[in-house]
C-alpha cells in the first residue's frame, strides 16, 4: 500500500508518533511518503519505501503570514496524483486534516478519491480545539475525515463528549455548528479562515459559532456581444434598518452560493423602481 503521512516534523509528540509509525509501516513493505515543511527529525534515512516531499511556501509580499495550508493542499495534490497514494494519514486536525480535505476536494474534481485518516493528539482538543477562533475548523476537519483515531482513550472520549454535549450527535455538518445571524434570522453558513470563502466566527449560543467577519459584497461580471451581464450578492441585505424588508432579504441566497441579477440599464431600473425621487 502507498501511504501519505502529514505531520509536524519536530520533536513534539505528534511528529514522533507519526514518524515512528511510518517507519514501521515501511518495514512491513508499505511505501510511505512524508509530506511536510522539513524532513522529520526522527526520519534519519530514506529508502525505497521511505520518501520525503518538502512543502515550500512562497514568500509573497501580499501575505502578512505565509499561507501554509494552501501550499500544503497543493503539495498533497501533486504527491497523491504523481505517486498514486492509496490513503492519507494526517496527524493533527489543524492545519493538516483541514488541508487534506481541500486536497481531497480538488482530487475528486479530477476523478481521484483519497480516504483521509486523522489522528488527534492532545492539544488538538485540549488547547486548539477549545480556542473559539479555531473551533469551527477543528470540528469541520474531524467530521470530514473518513476515519478518526486518537493517541489515547481519554482524548477520544473528550472529543466525542465535546461534540455530543453541544449537538447531540457526532454526525454534524459545518452548517450545524456555524451560523449567519442577523436580527431573528439564523442560517447555516459555509467558510473557514484561510480559504477562498474565508469566514471568521465567534462563540454564539448552544455551542454554536456566529460569523463575524468574512466575505460580504460579491460582484460577478461576464461579457458577451450584447454587453455586460451582472450578478451580485451581499451577506445580509442593503439596509441597516431592522424594520426594512431589505435588512435580511439576501441572506438565504448568500448562504446557498446564489446571486441576484443586476443591471445598469436606466430603463430597466426605472421600470422596476419602487420609488423615484429627486433629492434636490
Amino acid at each position: 500500500m502507498k501511504i501519505g503521512v502529514v505531520c509536524y516534523p519536530t520533536f513534539g509528540g505528534s511528529g514522533v508518533v507519526a514518524t515512528e509509525l511510518g517507519i514501521e509501516l515501511s518495514k512491513k513493505g508499505h511505501e510511505v511518503h512524508f509530506i511536510t515543511y522539513s524532513q522529520p527529525v526522527r526520519l534519519d534515512a530514506l529508502s525505497s519505501n521511505l520518501h520525503y516531499h518538502e512543502v515550500n511556501v512562497p514568500d509573497y509580499p501580499l501575505f502578512k503570514y505565509e499561507p501554509y495550508e494552501l501550499a500544503l493542499s497543493s503539495k498533497l495534490f501533486d504527491v497523491i496524483s504523481k505517486y498514486k497514494i492509496d490513503v492519507l494519514h494526517v496527524h493533527y486536525a489543524i492545519p493538516h486534516a483541514y488541508a487534506a480535505y481541500m486536497a481531497k476536494k480538488i482530487l475528486k474534481e479530477n476523478g481521484y478519491n483519497i480516504p483521509i485518516i486523522t489522528t488527534l493528539h492532545g492539544t488538538d482538543i485540549t488547547l486548539v480545539g477549545n480556542n473559539p477562533f479555531y473551533k469551527p475548523a477543528v470540528t469541520f476537519s474531524i467530521n470530514k475525515s473518513d476515519i478518526v483515531t486518537c493517541v489515547s482513550k481519554s482524548l477520544m472520549e473528550d472529543t466525542r463528549a465535546y461534540i455530543i454535549n453541544n449537538f447531540g450527535s457526532i454526525k454534524i455538518t459545518l452548517g450545524d455548528f456555524q451560523k449567519l445571524v442577523r436580527g431573528d434570522k439564523e442560517l447555516p453558513i459555509w467558510g473557514l479562515p484561510d480559504v477562498i470563502t474565508a469566514m471568521s466566527s465567534r462563540p454564539y449560543k448552544d455551542g454554536k459559532q456566529k460569523v463575524t467577519q468574512g466575505e460580504s459584497y460579491i460582484g460577478l461580471v461576464r461579457f458577451n456581444e450584447n454587453g455586460p451581464i451582472l450578478e451580485s450578492i451581499i451577506s445580509f441585505g442593503n439596509s441597516d434598518n431592522p424594520d426594512s424588508e431589505h435588512y435580511t432579504d439576501q441572506m438565504e441566497k448568500y448562504s446557498k452560493f446564489q446571486t441576484k441579477k443586476m443591471t445598469f440599464d436606466k430603463n430597466i431600473i426605472y421600470s422596476q423602481a419602487k420609488k423615484i425621487y429627486n433629492p434636490n
